[in-house]
């Protein structure tokens, strides 16, 4: 029998162990993997997801799908308290005493007889963790990065493999996110360790970075994605204009005012192919390096925390995408490079449609970014400092 799994992150230097360990290098190969496997291609985001269960139901990702459907259900059944608080209604307590009493039952399909026991026993508490905290009553990335990891640990055990990943995302990953968004907007979770405006989002990320790899290819410059008559890309079919558009459901208001990230991304990146590599890059900094999203992982056999040897010469600052002699880093592209890009971008301009065509204001003046940039360090946001994007660019 294998020890329970247990927490192991609790100051820096545990972090700094955690991003050398077995764990980390192996969970950010698997989603660079998972990224590849969706590089330019659609997805149907208005599917339910049900018609798959009609055949071969006994399939790895059938039986995801139908634990998934299980927990929407459950939102039907389970009505918020009347309550007049902003974050937070107790009822979601209720969902997850019930997630809690049958997550076991669920998983179990999906395990294979052999160690069934000993994996139903690693993995059950990070499903657990993948749809927020029952106490905090809060949903973040780091809920969001035990789902990943649910996954990771299936396929160490062989119950996933790499002929899964598209469904993985397209079909499993989907309806998860759909589901995590119901629970935000039916129980109000409080955003979990959010940075509040200066943030990429305040709930997930993982659907802006395969959002971006589909589209990777494209020669449609990002600035596309805002305007009002020919929006590029679709919202039925992309992960990333579908997260972008979830945001109104949450916040209201001028776009460079509730989400900076967002809009500099849309202004200042030329094209897909960076904007998919650089929000690796800002993944690895705010939310696999800090320690109060990844404090609550859990580590088991499965997802070990031993040293991995091999984890200092891997580069997990962003993907395996090109050859090019830029000296970025985990925490973002460095000064000099950034500088490079900028001077390239208007010597080079992107092509794009006047303002009148557009939902953004047009970018900031220099005097405005500065002000931008001194607000943000008085107050002390990590987020937009470490972003390879964002209004810390250093004004052109």
């Amino acid at each position: 029998m294998q020890q329970p799994p247990q927490r192991r992150i609790f100051t820096e230097n545990d972090l700094h162990l955690w991003c050398t360990s077995k764990a980390y290098t192996g969970l950010t190969a698997f989603i660079v993997e998972l990224n590849e496997a969706v590089v330019d291609k659609s997805m149907d985001l208005d599917s339910t997801g049900k018609s798959e269960l009609d055949s071969e139901s006994d399939s790895p990702i059938n039986n995801l799908l139908s634990l998934i459907q299980t927990t929407d259900s459950w939102i039907d059944d389970i009505t918020p308290v009347d309550s007049p608080q902003r974050f937070g209604n107790t009822a979601f307590r209720d969902w997850g005493r019930r997630l809690e009493e049958n997550a076991a039952q669920m998983l179990t399909p999906l395990l294979p007889n052999n160690n069934h026991t000993d994996a139903l026993n690693q993995i059950t508490p990070t499903l657990l963790n993948a749809f927020g905290s029952f106490v905090r009553i809060d949903y973040g990335t780091g809920h969001e990065l035990s789902f990943i990891v649910v996954l990771y640990m299936l396929r160490q055990i062989g119950v996933l493999n790499s002929t899964h990943n598209y469904e993985l995302i397209a079909k499993v990953f989907v309806n998860y996110w759909k589901t995590v968004t119901r629970l935000q907007i039916t129980y109000k979770l409080e955003p979990a360790g959010s940075h509040g405006v200066w943030g990429l989002d305040d709930y997930c990320f993982m659907p802006y970075i395969f959002g971006s790899a589909q589209i990777r290819s494209t020669d449609t410059p990002p600035s596309r994605l805002f305007h009002q008559t020919d929006a590029f890309p679709d919202t039925h079919t992309n992960l990333y204009a579908r997260a972008v558009s979830n945001i109104h459901q949450f916040k209201s208001g001028p776009w460079h005012e509730h989400s900076p990230q967002l809009y500099s991304i849309a202004h200042t990146v030329p094209n897909w192919f960076k904007v998919n590599k650089g929000l690796f890059k800002m993944f690895d900094a705010e939310v696999l390096k800090k320690r109060v999203v990844v404090q609550h992982l859990l580590f088991s056999y499965l997802f070990p925390f031993d040293s991995d040897p091999a984890a200092q010469q891997i580069d997990h600052g962003g993907l395996p995408l090109s050859s090019g002699s830029g000296t970025g880093t985990s925490t973002g592209i460095s000064t000099a490079r950034l500088q490079h890009q900028q001077n390239h971008q208007t010597h080079n301009p992107t092509p794009r449609s006047p303002h009148s065509d557009t939902l953004l204001p047009p970018l900031l003046s220099r005097s405005e970014r500065k002000k931008q940039k001194d607000t943000l360090a008085s107050s002390g946001s990590a987020a937009a400092s470490t972003s390879p994007f964002g209004v810390l660019s250093k004004p052109s």
